[in-house]
């Protein structure tokens, strides 16, 4: 799948509101910026316009539309997929049976070539692994600006979310996140991955799923004007790598997961130097990147933190040995808490010191390498003279968490 481009932040996941009918309970939002003179990219619920609204048609059980990605790790295209394949099977944590990103390619990635988190190939949630959980990845790499309500509406009847690249600063609530986010103005026409829900009859609305500032996956209607007014000066730019889910089988190929997990554990091999790197190196990054969202050891605690939760969810559903389980669980808890801290020292709120923070990382490589060590030994038990079916356990509800 390609993933061009890095996006603004979105956090912790959370449901979308629906009414008992089906029909998005709609927020309200600002009203346009004349200074800016930007069209308004969203619709007001219940401001007392006159005009009649022509009736919202959107797929079903928006309820089961999650995000996933809580620590805000995700290309925002992987990010929707996964929401995307959350809401079509329960089996969706077995997508993570390699998540445990190799700690090279993360120091590599942020640290050598300083890129954001947002840009990072992770290895889970490609479209091999879907095809797994019976799930095809549909893809249509442009549409006009003349086909694109046809498009659009085409999957809202098949009740299929769609999603499509475009450039962000043309909607209001993405400048509006993008401000309180601190985000550079340079940065604002990057190109977003945007998930389309729902389009209403004359379709003069179309209704955007996206995260929000505080991370909830939430509904804004945008007016399609918005693609009409802003499309005839860059339309090389919009609807670009347009892609859905598309389930052809109802139940996961356990034995092919479970394949590929034993020969990916099997050859997996990392000394966990990054957490070296980020203690000789987090200290001084606050002023050689004042945005946030730049700084290597920051983009790095993250995508530690955030794939070792993504992994443990998968071992929630194995028959490993539950101490090891459970210690996989708190190293990712404990990367959070390094997370946390780290921000917190970097913005000189922290009570830990310099030399106390490095103590803790050097902990947490330790940790670490006997987790993995461990799962491997564990590994090797489970598969002597293992028969198909003995390691994974697919269970749980789609919106379940196992954190």
């Amino acid at each position: 799948m390609t993933t061009p481009v890095p996006t603004s932040r979105s956090d912790q996941a959370a449901t979308l509101p629906t009414t008992p009918q089906g029909t998005v309970t709609q927020p309200s939002h600002h009203q346009p910026d004349n200074r800016t003179k930007r069209r308004n990219a969203t619709t007001a619920v219940n401001s007392g316009e006159a005009e009649q609204r022509s009736p919202m048609r959107t797929i079903s059980n928006l309820d089961l539309l999650v995000n996933r990605d809580w620590l805000n790790q995700m290309h925002c295209r992987t990010m929707q997929l996964l929401a995307m394949a959350g809401r079509c099977t329960p089996a969706v944590d077995l997508l993570m049976y390699r998540a445990l990103e190799p700690t090279h390619d993360i120091h590599h990635h942020c640290h050598a070539r300083q890129e954001d988190r947002w840009s990072y190939p992770c290895h889970y949630v490609n479209e091999e692994d879907l095809g797994l959980l019976g799930l095809a990845v549909d893809s249509t790499p442009k549409v006009d600006l003349a086909d694109a309500a046809a498009f659009l509406r085409a999957a809202i009847d098949a009740d299929r979310p769609v999603s499509f690249y475009a450039p962000r600063g043309h909607f209001d609530f993405w400048v509006d996140r993008m401000r309180r986010d601190g985000t550079r103005p340079d940065e604002y026409f990057l190109l977003h991955s945007f998930m389309c829900c729902g389009i209403t009859a004359d379709a003069r609305e179309v209704l955007i799923v996206d995260t929000t500032s505080a991370g909830n996956l939430h509904p804004f209607v945008v007016a399609f004007d918005v693609f009409t007014s802003a499309y005839p000066a860059d339309p090389d730019r919009w609807f670009l790598i347009c892609q859905s889910l598309r389930q052809f089988r109802a139940t996961p190929d356990v034995g092919a997961i479970e394949t590929r997990y034993i020969d990916w554990l099997d050859g997996f091999r990392d000394g966990f130097e990054v957490y070296d790197v980020i203690a000789d190196s987090f200290a001084g990054e606050r002023d050689r990147f004042p945005e946030w969202y730049r700084r290597p050891s920051l983009n790095s605690l993250v995508l530690l933190a955030g794939s070792r939760d993504f992994f443990r969810r998968f071992l929630a559903h194995t028959t490993h040995d539950a101490g090891i389980v459970s210690a996989f669980a708190a190293n990712a808890d404990l990367l959070v808490t390094l997370l946390d801290e780290t921000t917190r020292l970097q913005n000189g709120m922290s009570a830990t010191s310099a030399d106390e923070l490095r103590g803790m990382l050097a902990a947490m490589k330790s940790r670490e390498r006997q987790a993995l060590r461990a799962l491997q030994t564990d590994l090797r038990r489970l598969t002597a003279g293992r028969r198909s079916g003995r390691l994974l356990r697919p269970s749980g509800d789609r919106n379940g968490d196992t954190r």
